[in-house]
């Protein structure tokens, strides 16, 4: 079982809204609950006795994280290429496997608001990627993602976070704990992104959709 001191590094990490979540069902669609998350909801998710969904704003439009989404056979590969053009940058990320493909979190040093973050790394974006939020700053509740490290219902699997190492990727950590612990590791160690301001983010962009048009990055 998760301990307190690791579930708030957990929270602090994945959580952004935190006045309302949702479950996910057998038909693996979610279902606003529309009441505050607590522990116990958050302990339960990791303990694999429900799946839980974030939203991505928080209540004033502002982001904990981003998370860019391959839901294809080469997802992770995709992400993987990604991941080199972010570290490149001098943004880290933390790869996880998905039911279909692979989801690449950026975890930000202080909340952003939504479109500052989409100003900035939306331009890494390649065809067939999703990219969280999906939406600026006061357009609702915005976008749902899954909660990472508990039971997909659907497929009955929890999704680890990956790493490149020689001969492919390999999982971080063997258990949920580990995994929680290594990304606050990696957090403390890399530093975490750190959104830049909204003209910066716009230079940003520029360079990016020109670097962008030099092809693919190389894995290491």
């Amino acid at each position: 079982m998760i301990t307190d001191s690791l579930l708030n590094e957990y929270s602090r990490l994945f959580v952004s809204r935190r006045d309302d979540y949702a479950i996910q069902q057998m038909n693996g669609r979610y279902l606003r609950v529309g009441s505050p998350l607590t522990k116990t909801a958050l302990h339960n998710h990791l303990d694999g006795v429900e799946s839980l969904g974030t939203y991505v704003m928080d209540e004033r439009g502002r982001c904990r994280f981003a998370v860019f989404d391959a839901d294809a056979h080469n997802g992770l590969e995709v992400l993987l290429d990604v991941q080199g053009q972010l570290a490149d940058d001098g943004v880290p990320s933390y790869l996880e496997r998905s039911r279909r493909g692979g989801h690449l979190w950026v975890l930000l040093s202080t909340p952003a608001l939504a479109s500052h973050i989409r100003s900035w790394l939306l331009p890494y974006c390649s065809a067939g990627v999703e990219f969280y939020p999906k939406q600026d700053e006061g357009n609702g509740y915005g976008s749902l993602i899954r909660l990472p490290l508990g039971v997909h219902l659907l497929s009955g699997c929890r999704y680890p976070f990956v790493e490149w190492m020689p001969g492919g990727l390999v999982e971080v950590a063997p258990t949920i704990n580990e995994m929680i612990e290594w990304l606050c590791r990696k957090r403390a160690g890399r530093g975490a992104g750190s959104c830049p301001s909204d003209d910066c983010a716009r230079s940003t962009s520029r360079t990016r959709s020109i670097a962008r048009s030099r092809g693919p990055h190389t894995h290491r």
